[in-house]
Order: structure tokens, then C-alpha cells, then sequence
């Protein structure tokens, strides 16, 4: 038998609430716990067990699982209930209808075996349910409160207050964080290792810049759409967190190149990167990551429309291990950057080049023929790279990896060339439209056609 203490059923209130049970028991298609289920109605094998075994057999199940347990007899509810069983709950696909008062409940059987609680989307949430699972689910690591526009700076106070182990918190799309928030995550959060920011645009360069300050174990970082993120935000991120891995500042327009080399001349463990529509950055950006961030894998820089080929010819040179490169809509580029990348990439699995208008056959049939194309390469996105020709297409067909080809507004590739790849490689999957052939227009003689609403003659 187990010594450890856990919560009595009769001391707690419900976890959740009998319409939501019943919503997450009958709101999946999964039946196998339902036979389970009829099974024990007809002989309770369970009865045999001592209560330890069930519990840990039931530690393997999700929540809608949990809940149909729950709903055979009240042995089985006890037990299905238990908080140790409730150490991860998403409840995304119920965000209708979370409240207050089923997080408060859930706060209350879980007590300290909560873990991981997942509140995406659940914007009937407000500060009070936040600031009661703080303070009762204290052991608390991973907390997601995005899209939910009920909470406030008061709540991440007492979360921050509360829960010393916090690793990841996401309060991105939603929750009202201001400065002051920033400054409670930034003085409580030293844990903190996974931080979800984005479109937190109350938040100003200031706030940004106390929350880096204390939180120096940051390994992941997103920014997205924060207007007020700047070049001395960046710098503070490259002077406190030296173990970042993973920084997403997508859309953050004030960002140039001096921030990025601020950012990079601290952060040498970079491996992902986003700086897609920051257009104020040029090559002087991707030669300080080529020249600091050699374990980079992956480089979102979509629509920075002033990035060249000398920037990204440096930038391969010096980062080998790259595998995603997003340059979608960089369109100063030309075949130069692909032979780059041939010789110098021998790891890339996916490359995005759409809207690259100065692409031909030539570059393309370079980087097909490299050791990375044949081996590792696996999409390839061209949409829209006016010079490309059925000439192409032939590249293809050598590269053993590949699995999709995005070729939309690729007006000179004709429909029987993508036949023709498609029955020698049929393990390729081409995305590209052919509008339909032009009707031929009727006499003038023919039969008139009426709408069948108004009757109108349709022309």
C-alpha cells in the first residue's frame, strides 16, 4: 500500500460541474473507454484491485477518458477524480464552456499534483479563478492562459507570487498584461524557461526590458506582433538570457539591424529565428547571425525585402547545421543564393523561395543536384517565381526526399509537365492550379437563360 498523502473526495468540491462532465465525456468519437466501461457494469474486475493499481492505470488516461471512468459508479469516480490523476489538463477543446468556476473546482481536487494546465481559448476566465489556482496549485510548471481576455496583471501577480517552479507561461492573444505584469514576471520568474508574449501590445520597450532582466533562463521567447519591441529590447535579450534557443519576433517593425547584432553577439545557442516582416533589417543581420549563431537550424525571414544574396551567401557559409529557411517574398535574391546553399547546406529539409522572382531553371537545377537536395530535402515552396519553366520540373525527379512542391502562379509550368513528375515520382505531392479552359460563347441566336430567382435574362 502507498503512504503518500492525497486529497479526500469529501473535502474538495467537484472538479467539474455535471453539464461539463458530460460534455467531455460525450464530445469525442473515442469509444474505447465506453466498452471498457459497459465491461465493468456487467463484472467489476477493478473490485480486486487495491485502489494504488487503479489509480496509476488511470494516470494514463486523458480527460475525456478520465470523465466516462467517472461516469460508471461512484468507486469509480472517486478514484477517476483524484487529483494525482489531473496532473496535465487541456481544456482547449471545451473553452465554450470553462468558467471560473470549473477552473476554481479543478484548483481544488488538484491542489499540489497539477502540473501542466492548458486554458487556450477559455475567454469566460477571469483574474479571481487564475488567482485561486495560483494559490492552491502552487507546484504548478506549465500555465497557458492565451486568448483569455478576462485576465489581467493582477492574476500573473499572484501567479508569479505563488508558483516557484513555473518553467513556461503563455499569456499571448488575449490577457490585458501591461508593464506592470512584465514587472512581476520579470522580479518573481527565475524558473521561467518558456515565455509566450505575443501581440502584447500594451506592453511597452520599458516593460519588455524588466521582464528579460530577471528572467535570465529563458530558453524560448515570442514576441510575435509586439509593436513596442524594439532594438534595445533585443539587446537586453542578448546581454540577460546567454541560453536562448528559440526567439520569434515576427511583425516587431521597429526592429532594425543594429538590434539584431545586440541580440546575436549574446545569444551564440540560437537554433530557431524568426524575423519575418521585419523590414528594416538587411544584410548586415544575416551576416552578425552567420557570424554568431553557428548552431542556427532554422530561419524565418519572409517578406524582409531588402535581404540580398551577399548576406545569405555569409550566412551559409558560417551556419551548416540549417534545416527550415523561410525567404518568401525576399526577392532581391537570385540563383547566386541557391548554389550558396548547395555547397554550404548540406542539412536543409525545407526551403520556402515563393515570390522570389529572380529564381530560374538554372538555380534551381544547382540545388537539386546538391547532396542535401537528394537526401534530406523534403518541400520545396516556389509560388509564384515567374522564370521557372517545365524545364524545372525535370530537377525534381532526382530528389529522392522530396514529398511536396509548391508551385502556385508558376504561369510557364504547363499542366502535361506536372503529369509528367507525377507519374515518375507519384510520391510527390504538386500544389499548382490550371484555371480552367475558356467556354465557347454562344451565338447570338441561341436560347436565352433566365435566372430562376427574378427571372432576368442572364447575358
Amino acid at each position: 500500500m502507498m503512504n503518500r498523502q492525497r486529497p479526500q473526495r469529501g473535502e474538495l468540491a467537484p472538479l467539474i460541474d455535471a453539464d461539463l462532465e458530460c460534455a467531455i465525456a460525450h464530445g469525442s468519437s473515442t469509444d474505447s473507454l465506453s466498452s471498457m466501461a459497459s465491461e465493468a457494469c456487467d463484472e467489476d474486475y477493478f473490485e480486486f484491485l487495491p485502489p494504488e493499481i487503479i489509480l496509476k492505470i488511470m494516470s494514463f488516461l486523458d480527460v475525456v477518458s478520465l470523465c466516462r471512468c467517472a461516469q460508471v459508479s461512484k468507486s469509480w469516480k472517486t478514484l477517476a477524480l483524484d487529483g494525482s490523476n489531473w496532473k496535465h489538463v487541456a481544456l482547449f477543446n471545451f473553452q465554450v464552456v470553462v468558467t471560473d468556476e470549473i477552473v476554481e473546482g479543478l484548483a481544488q481536487r488538484c491542489l499540489g499534483f497539477l502540473r501542466v494546465l492548458n486554458l487556450d481559448g477559455c475567454r469566460s476566465v477571469k483574474n479571481q479563478a487564475i488567482m485561486l489556482l495560483a494559490k492552491r496549485c502552487n507546484l504548478i510548471e506549465e500555465l497557458t492562459l492565451k486568448g483569455c481576455s478576462e485576465v489581467s496583471d493582477r492574476a500573473i501577480k499572484y501567479v508569479c507570487q505563488n508558483c516557484p517552479s513555473l518553467r513556461l507561461l503563455d499569456v499571448s492573444e488575449g490577457p490585458v498584461i501591461t508593464d506592470q505584469g512584465c514587472g512581476f514576471i520579470g522580479n518573481g520568474q527565475h524558473t521561467l524557461r518558456h515565455l509566450y508574449m505575443s501581440w502584447c501590445n500594451d506592453v511597452t520597450s520599458a516593460g519588455f526590458q524588466r521582464v528579460f532582466s530577471g528572467c535570465r533562463n529563458l530558453q524560448t521567447v515570442n514576441l510575435m506582433g509586439c509593436s513596442q519591441v524594439d532594438d534595445v529590447v533585443l539587446k537586453t535579450i542578448g546581454t540577460r538570457c546567454p541560453q536562448l534557443q528559440r526567439l520569434n519576433v515576427a511583425c516587431c517593425i521597429a526592429v532594425t539591424n543594429r538590434g539584431v547584432a545586440d541580440l546575436t553577439n549574446g545569444c551564440h545557442a540560437l537554433e530557431c529565428l524568426c524575423l519575418s516582416q521585419c523590414g528594416n533589417i538587411s544584410n548586415r543581420s544575416l551576416r552578425a547571425i552567420g557570424r554568431n549563431c553557428p548552431r542556427l537550424r532554422t530561419l524565418e525571414v519572409a517578406e524582409c525585402t531588402h535581404l540580398g544574396d551577399d548576406g545569405f551567401i555569409t550566412l551559409s557559409e558560417n551556419c551548416h547545421n540549417l534545416t527550415h529557411m523561410d525567404l518568401e517574398e525576399c526577392s532581391l535574391i537570385t540563383d547566386a543564393t541557391l548554389r550558396a546553399f548547395a555547397a554550404n547546406c548540406p542539412r536543409l529539409e525545407q526551403l520556402t523561395l515563393s515570390y522570389c522572382h529572380q529564381i530560374t531553371n538554372e538555380g534551381i537545377a544547382v540545388f537539386a543536384d546538391s547532396s542535401c537536395a537528394a537526401a534530406h530535402v523534403h518541400v520545396l515552396e516556389l509560388d509564384n517565381c515567374p522564370h521557372l519553366t517545365d524545364e524545372c520540373l525535370d530537377s525534381f525527379a532526382d530528389m529522392g526526399s522530396l514529398v511536396r512542391v509548391e508551385l502556385y502562379d508558376c504561369h510557364q509550368i504547363s499542366q502535361q509537365a506536372v503529369e509528367r513528375l507525377q507519374g515518375e515520382r507519384r510520391d510527390v505531392v504538386v500544389h499548382i492550379y490550371f484555371p480552367p479552359a475558356v467556354l465557347p460563347e454562344t451565338s447570338a441566336t441561341g436560347r436565352r437563360r433566365r435566372c430562376r430567382c427574378c427571372r432576368c435574362v442572364i447575358l
